[in-house]
């Protein structure tokens, strides 16, 4: 690949000189311009023309600009001498150039400094070709002159627009630009004409006799189609250009039985174009088949003509009008109503038949004697400069009479050599464009056999048309089929000649005014590809009539496949209009979907919708076929090879992995246990051929060792060998720890790495990296089902023998209470509910209990409660051991561990609000009736209500009518005729069915909860990560979105034997509850590159103080007065705990300050908490 850094843009070499006089041997002095971004020099065509048998074949190369837009394909080059600083010098030759040489990279750095006799150019005296905006052969040349411009003026003039913007710039610009009488009539012209040649959008209707009818096939309905849904932006600019068309006449209100979906697109200038979904009325509509004109019958009548223009009108469409008759049925519909046009839209099949049809009609006098007319494309052809403004005056002349307009920015005049159709014209040549057949002559030879074998098939598809096609490829299919021994210069050989067969006639066949072709396209990842074929009556392939393929610019490499495969089909059609309207087409691709587009019955995205629209300009049948049928593959491959392996340009400078980490590469292979035997086979210290065979996967080139594998696509990629265990250490590191890779996972580190570097076992050896990767661990969540396995509380024997309590805040003040004592019977459910203050200490809470719960069911034998400060208080702890009650409490921050209070709790909140209907009610007065309600309701896990289980009958309810107890079947019941024998049996009974109840349920939840559980096994010493969910700094640390998801690591120090879910980690001096639960735990492995931890001691503190080495406060536990820190040479995870009097000792006030200044920066939204914080300061 050949990169032009900026062919408009010069870099001064040495001094401020841009142009110097350039004198090769065989030429005359050339002006030579100094690029120092270009790779390679270039030399114009023209220039060398005459020295054709100097002139050498290459590779084609791709030719790419600065910023990697592809610009043409160069294929030969010419050796030159200029004494006495080169002797030999390398000029690829292309007509892309504005100058007559380039000079790049290698000269300019020759040339740092001027030799005295290289002559500087005054650049305003310099005559440069200026060629039109489009990067193609045709060169816009005034009078048959060189245009006399500077080198400023010429920079502005290149970017331009357009060739008409060229041409106006340059008139106004210079004097000297264009002759005299050329630019007189031009002024003249464009003056008298103004009307009908501008850029400004059509505003008015035209009335003339033109219309264009719309013919229908038998159908059994009207299409009507409902409006498409569209945002409200969308929706007003849609209104204004509808009530825009209707001021203009454009459109009127219709009442037809017709209706057309629209939809807005995008256009480049960012504004809205009205889009209309004439899909169904297409496929009913009768095709016209007025022939267009083929442009190979036309162009032979303007051989002899010397200067050409070129004229492209502006809406033409809107210039015809459409048949009174059949207005009704273009009827299109929006929000606000039902429109039809009264002239003719785009988006109708048969448009640019009536439109040629007019065109012929107002031209026929012109027509071959010095007019061309295909479409809105009209050509002006002369043989003198006199007879030229005669013809061009005739021409707008009849524009005027008939009300078309000509766009001026894409109008071209007084051309000697012009672009038109696909074929560049000048005075007594016309060749087909190089688009045409470029797609081929820029294959690349294939580095492998697999490819090779891609080109061999699409080849086998020309063969009738290649005389001996079997005998020229038959070196290729040695080699590529049958595993044969060829010699590279002989492959090479057939292969270009095979290129020279395929892209020169009689392979390439002539397109015909009633021929039938068939078009099958293709997209990969980066280009887009096609091949035309002409079709006989009886459906066969005649020959190709043209290929087609071209490179995606960085906006298209983004789109979904669907809309790659329907971009390739839009590019071919855009590319070859000329030749396909107005012609039955045929067009196979490998995308389903693609086959029912036309049909598709939903409303498309907007630019689908925009190709829709220009679809249906033709007659078209679009068909799938499988991938391996796709004769474009090929043509779709090309720019990936051309780009992988032909580069010619400088690498990045760029040493991320060091400065001798080549040279280390390169001195560790023999000393590598994995790697010595592949290099000293390859160095020739061993030439067995068993070794011989097994080295063909291997190469070495400038000592460095590559393993020839390839890629996802097939492609071969060469990679690089990276011997020792430290070097993989190092890009592993490169390709995961940095800004612009942020750690990425397993598949997507190992999938970039695979494209550059081998080493046996190199997914393990990422694996592993990862594994220990302390910041992974650290901000990814665990993916995994959670640690921890459930171990069900074990169930009492006897009522109200285990309770648990708990406390429900957040009720309005009403008779000094504002929260709820919750107390459970673990066995039986029964709950109290018990109003209380939120200012209740631990006395009073014993008090309550005391004349609650013990004065009716006696004193429990165990308490579950969290860890609250009022059941951690010594008062309570002391109280209730004088009962003989053990005391049981949760793990800290794992309220799964009395799950039935919580769940109680959630219950209680239900109840009271189904009171919301009693709202003269106050909360207080509710509670009675919410306890009965909880109590009285069944259970699923005891299998009956906490009244049945604890009392062993159900009370009877408010809300049931005491009439039904008058019946003897009620009465009468066994339960009240029992005695007291019997009746204590029944209570035994009762209590064995609830346990078993429980029991059952208790099973049922450890099945389904451990499902997605495993168990983690620590032993003292081990170290965990904690999850910020943990909150280990208390309730008031704050997290964000970019802080991690994990802090620590931290070591275990104690394991509770009778419970697996809760170890005791060292949590630093401060905390005296180090209890956590396994849920919040993540083993961590050692850092691989944060070897170091940070200070766990006091005089460790106040070393990192003086050597300011804390990277920021991570948190403060005010409760605790604990204070969490950050070191600049630890891993960004791995907090230290400290007291906080402890940091204000062992650091200086004024460090600690603009530490605690820059945490309370980030909590100034919390008042309270920020002024708290500032307080330390004090």
């Amino acid at each position: 690949m050949v990169t032009f850094a900026a062919m408009n843009v010069p870099v001064s070499v040495g001094s401020d000189a841009e142009f110097v006089e350039v004198r090769l041997t065989g030429l005359r002095p050339l002006v030579g311009f100094l690029d120092s971004g270009c790779m390679g020099n270039f030399i114009h065509s023209e220039v060398v023309s005459h020295m054709e048998s100097q002139k050498q074949k290459c590779d084609p190369l791709p030719v790419t600009a600065f910023d990697g837009t592809f610009l043409c394909t160069v294929n030969q080059f010419i050796d030159l001498e200029w004494p006495p600083h080169f002797k030999s010098l390398r000029f690829y030759i292309t007509s892309l150039s504005n100058y007559q040489v380039v000079l790049g990279a290698k000269v300019c750095k020759r040339f740092w400094k001027l030799p005295e006799d290289v002559k500087i150019l005054d650049e305003d005296l310099l005559n440069h070709l200026v060629s039109s905006t489009e990067p193609s052969d045709a060169e816009l040349i005034f009078a048959n002159t060189h245009v006399l411009v500077s080198s400023s003026q010429l920079r502005e003039i290149s970017s331009g627009d357009s060739a008409t913007d060229t041409l106006s710039h340059v008139v106004k610009s210079s004097s000297s630009l264009v002759q005299p009488d050329i630019q007189d009539f031009i002024s003249s012209l464009t003056e008298k004409f103004a009307r009908y040649f501008h850029n400004d959008p059509i505003t008015h209707r035209v009335h003339n006799q033109f219309e264009h009818p719309i013919e229908l096939q038998a159908f059994t309905r009207y299409p009507s189609r409902p409006f498409y849904p569209m945002k409200k932006e969308n929706e007003i600019e849609l209104e204004r250009q509808v009530q825009k068309f209707l001021d203009l006449g454009l459109i009127e209100e219709s009442h037809s039985s017709f209706a057309a979906p629209c939809i807005l697109v995008n256009k480049p200038d960012g504004s809205k174009r009205l889009c209309i979904d004439y899909r169904e009325l297409n496929s009913i509509t009768i095709i016209d088949k007025f022939p267009l004109p083929i442009i190979e019958d036309l162009l032979p009548t303007i051989n002899d003509a010397c200067f050409f223009s070129k004229l492209d009108l502006s809406s033409g469409y809107h210039q015809i009008n459409v048949a009174k008759k059949d207005r009704h049925k273009t009827a299109f519909r929006t929000r606000s109503g039902l429109y039809q046009w009264n002239v003719m839209p785009f988006g109708l099949c048969n448009a640019p038949a009536t439109f040629q049809r007019v065109m012929n009609s107002i031209f026929k006098p012109f027509l071959g004697k010095f007019v061309v007319v295909y479409l809105d494309d009209i050509l002006v052809f002369s043989k003198t400069k006199e007879d030229h403004k005669n013809h061009l005056t005739r021409v707008f002349e009849v524009l005027a009479k008939y009300g078309f307009v000509a766009k001026k920015s894409k109008c071209e005049f007084f051309c000697t050599r012009i672009q038109y159709l696909g074929h560049i014209i000048s005075h007594g040549r016309v060749r087909i464009s190089p688009s045409k057949i470029d797609a081929v002559e820029g294959w690349q030879f294939p580095k492998s056999k697999r490819e090779m074998r891609t080109v061999i098939g699409f080849a086998s598809y020309c063969r009738k048309s290649i005389k001996n096609y079997a005998s020229h490829v038959k070196p290729l299919t040695d080699w590529a089929i049958r595993n044969k021994r060829v010699k590279k210069s002989i492959l090479i050989e057939s292969f270009n000649k095979l290129k020279y067969l395929l892209t020169h006639s009689p392979t390439l066949v002539t397109p015909s005014p009633d021929a039938v072709y068939k078009i099958t396209t293709d997209a990969s990842d980066y280009c887009t590809g096609a091949v035309i074929e002409k079709l006989d009556p009886a459906g066969k392939s005649m020959g190709i009539v043209a290929y087609f393929s071209k490179v995606m610019n960085k906006h298209e490499l983004n789109y979904p496949p669907r809309e790659k495969e329907f971009l390739a089909i839009i590019r071919v059609l855009e590319r070859h209009r000329h030749m396909l309207l107005g012609h039955k087409i045929i067009l196979d691709t490998d995308h389903q979907s693609l086959s029912y587009i036309l049909s598709h019955p939903k409303p498309l995205s907007p630019k689908m919708a925009r190709w829709l629209d220009f679809l249906g300009e033709f007659d078209l049948e679009i068909n799938y076929i499988r991938g391996k049928y796709n004769k474009a593959d090929p043509l779709t491959r090309r720019w990936q090879d051309a780009i992988q392996f032909n580069a010619i340009s400088f690498p990045l400078s760029n040493e991320c992995l060091g400065r001798n980490f080549f040279k280390e590469c390169r001195a560790n292979y023999e000393s590598s246990m994995k790697s010595r035997n592949v290099y000293q086979a390859l160095t020739k210290k061993v030439t067995s051929s068993s070794d011989a065979r097994a080295m063909k996967k291997y190469k070495l080139e400038d000592g460095l060792l590559y393993y020839m594998g390839y890629d996802r696509e097939g492609l071969a990629s060469p990679r690089l060998w990276v011997p020792t265990t430290e070097l993989q250490l190092r890009v592993i590191h490169q390709h995961h720890d940095t800004a612009s890779t942020l750690h990425p996972g397993l598949s997507p580190t190992y999938f970039d790495m695979q494209k550059y570097y081998y080493w046996p076992d190199m997914h393990e050896s990422i694996r592993r990296y990862i594994k220990h990767c302390g910041i992974c661990q650290a901000i990814k969540p665990r993916t995994q089902s959670g640690y921890g396995l459930l171990h069900p509380i074990k169930i009492p024997t006897k009522r109200w023998q285990s309770i648990t309590m708990d406390f429900i805040s957040g009720f309005k003040n009403t008779d000094g209470k504002d929260q709820v004592l919750i107390v459970v019977d673990r066995l039986t459910k029964r709950a109290h509910f018990i109003p209380c203050s939120k200012n209740i200490t631990a006395q009073e809470c014993s008090y309550l209990i005391l004349n609650e719960v013990i004065k009716h069911h006696g004193v429990p034998e165990e308490i579950i409660t969290d860890r609250d400060s009022l059941f951690t208080s010594n008062w309570w702890k002391d109280f209730f051991s004088s009962l003989q009650t053990k005391l049981k409490y949760s793990t800290p921050n794992h309220p799964q561990t009395d799950g039935q209070t919580e769940r109680t709790n959630r219950t209680f909140i239900q109840l009271l609000r189904a009171f919301s209907n009693f709202k003269d009610t106050l909360w207080l007065d509710k509670l009675p009736l919410i306890e009965f309600a909880y109590n009285y309701h069944y259970h699923s896990s005891i299998k009956m209500s906490p009244f049945e289980a604890d009392l062993c009958y159900q009370p009877n309810p408010p809300h049931l009518d005491s009439r039904l107890f008058e019946f003897p079947r009620y009465r009468d019941t066994p339960v009240n005729k029992v005695d007291l024998s019997t009746k204590a049996e029944y209570l035994d009974y009762l209590i064995s069915y609830v346990k078993h109840s429980l029991e059952h349920a208790q099973d049922e939840q450890e099945k389904h909860f451990n499902k997605h559980h495993q168990q983690l096994l620590l032993q003292q010493g081990d170290k965990v990560l904690l999850h910020r969910d943990a909150k280990i700094f208390g309730h008031r640390f704050r997290f964000t979105k970019e802080d991690e998801l994990y802090f620590g690591p931290f070591a275990v120090i104690k394991k509770y034997p009778d419970n697996d879910n809760a170890y005791e980690l060292d949590l630093g001096p401060a905390y005296r509850d180090r209890m956590v639960n396994v849920k919040h735990m993540r083993p961590f492995q050692d850092s691989l590159f944060y070897d170091k931890t940070p200070p766990t001691t006091i005089p460790e503190l106040i070393q990192a103080g003086r050597a300011r080495t804390i990277r920021a406060i991570h948190g403060i536990d005010l409760l605790n007065q604990v204070m969490a820190l950050t070191f600049t040479n630890c891993a960004p995870f791995h907090a230290a705990l400290f007291r906080v009097s402890d940091v204000k000792q062992a650091l200086h006030p004024a460090y600690f300050q603009e530490l605690l200044d820059q945490y309370s920066s980030q909590i100034q939204g919390e008042q309270d908490e920020f002024n708290r914080v500032q307080d330390l300061a004090g």
